[in-house]
């Protein structure tokens, strides 16, 4: 049996992370809920153009997803990073599902090649064994490359290509279970559906549709795409933007309880999910597999709603706990949040702040026409010499929807000869919080999901430091 090459190797990326790593610890927001929430307005004065209107008010997070997070300290690093099509990197993809697709052919290969019953129970007993043995090195394999990552040890485009490795590797590994599983019902009294099943399921906790994503990027089947990244001990959060769609999807094994006294059974999945996801639960349409193993750790459960679809990977242990999700959100709405806004130079920046790694709107207009105005969009950090990220441009109604940073920031639209900047704080998301995070047996409600850490806005908030990209001279 082949082992699992090496994955976490000096797999470089034609265009390499966007920016520099950036702090964890970056304050946060003055959260969702009743904390106060400060819009900026600045018109022309004197010298720059105007009057500054501070006004406060309250956000709401009534129709707000709620989402499973990191802990703020449990951060190791935060960064984005932006793939291309990379031609070294499609290779390996290519070679580790033609590896396994091999093996899948060549166990084919065996058992046509014998009709003795016996002989074809040690075949697939055998290839289920490679199979297990495959996803256990693929779980290793990810949790070293978050080990390095958060170490600073492999960059995020690296860890990009690891993440894309592992999944297509994964999603081969699971179409063998299957093949397996299929062959085992032609043998009287004998099947491997359990070892199958629970197998797919730890196979399937491996994949995700980011790391899809970045497969089809590596291999020119897909545009480049902005990947919020944040990785933790064992913990993982991949966030970008797809053809007008969110797409999340957090990972952390520290919330799998290695000592649990109970489990639940299938019938109990989703009550755990209304506890873990009430807004959605009621929106939405819950619906789960029937043929989840009962001998498996994990249990997925699904809710499609108008806007989106969440998967969620519930640990069985105690009274359940998530441990992985997955989120789609159809971006097709203003945020239900208070904006920050800024007038100046006939440019009117308009952001609705979200939290770290979440959906974030930014409109631009001419403030005298109100008319939309397409340009470029760029964040930088405030009081700090970095050159601002460019993000993207504002499309013919002069909107864009990007991915909110951790840790306060500024957002810059630059317009020859005009320059206009917000200085933003993260909000707090409405949080997944499991049973032993909040100190309860009954896990939590839609209020108790909710940890707001108000912070003070920055003493300079109303009178916001120049932007670094000064406008070009008439």
């Amino acid at each position: 049996m082949r082992l699992l090459p090496v994955l976490v190797v000096g797999l470089l990326l034609a265009s390499s992370a966007a920016g520099a790593a950036l702090s964890p610890d970056g304050g946060a927001g003055s959260g969702y809920g009743a904390e106060s929430v400060q819009v900026h307005r600045l018109g022309p004065s004197a010298t720059t153009g105007a009057e500054v209107e501070t006004v406060s008010g309250s956000a709401s997070s009534d129709n707000m997803t709620s989402v499973l997070t990191l802990d703020a300290g449990a951060v190791e690093r935060t960064n984005f990073s932006r793939p291309n099509a990379n031609l070294s990197a499609a290779l390996s993809l290519r070679e580790d599902r033609l590896n396994n697709r091999f093996g899948a052919l060549r166990t084919r290969t065996e058992l046509n090649a014998t009709a003795d019953e016996q002989r074809r129970k040690a075949i697939i007993q055998r290839a289920m064994t490679e199979v297990e043995i495959r996803a256990d090195e693929l779980r290793a394999a990810e949790q070293e490359a978050l080990r390095r990552h958060g170490a600073g040890q492999l960059s995020t485009a690296d860890l990009l290509v690891t993440l894309a490795r592992i999944d297509a590797t994964a999603e081969q590994l699971s179409a063998n279970a299957t093949m397996l599983k299929a062959e085992a019902e032609d043998i009287a009294e004998f099947d491997v559906d359990r070892r199958a099943d629970i197998v797919r399921i730890e196979l399937r906790a491996l994949q995700g549709p980011i790391r899809d994503r970045v497969g089809d990027v590596l291999r020119g089947d897909g545009p480049p795409t902005r990947i919020y990244v944040e990785t933790g001990d064992d913990a993982l959060v991949l966030s970008t933007i797809v053809d007008g769609e969110y797409v999340r999807e957090a990972y952390d094994r520290t919330r799998r309880p290695q000592d649990a006294q109970r489990r639940i059974d299938i019938a109990e999945l989703e009550d755990v999910m209304e506890r873990h996801y009430p807004d959605l639960m009621r929106r939405g349409s819950f619906s789960t597999s029937s043929t989840q193993s009962q001998a498996s750790d994990v249990f997925v459960g699904e809710v499609s709603y108008r806007r989106g679809q969440l998967t969620a990977f519930v640990h069985r242990g105690n009274d359940g706990t998530v441990f992985k999700e997955e989120q789609r959100i159809a971006l097709n709405r203003t945020p239900p949040v208070r904006p920050l806004n800024r007038t100046r130079a006939n440019l009117d920046l308009t952001v609705y702040p979200s939290y770290p790694g979440g959906p974030m709107k930014v409109q631009l207009n001419e403030s005298r026409t109100g008319d939309p105005v397409s340009t470029g969009i760029s964040v930088y950090r405030p009081n700090r010499r970095s050159v601002p990220d460019s993000v993207g441009r504002t499309d013919a109604d002069g909107t864009l929807w990007m991915i909110s940073p951790r840790g306060n920031f500024s957002v810059q639209a630059i317009r020859d000869p005009s320059v206009v900047s917000v200085q933003v704080v993260p909000l707090e998301p409405n949080r997944v919080v499991n049973e032993t995070e909040n100190g309860t047996e009954n896990g939590t409600d839609a209020g108790d999901s909710l940890r707001v850490e108000p912070v003070a806005p920055p003493a300079s908030i109303a009178h916001p430091p120049p932007a670094p990209v000064a406008p070009p001279r008439r």
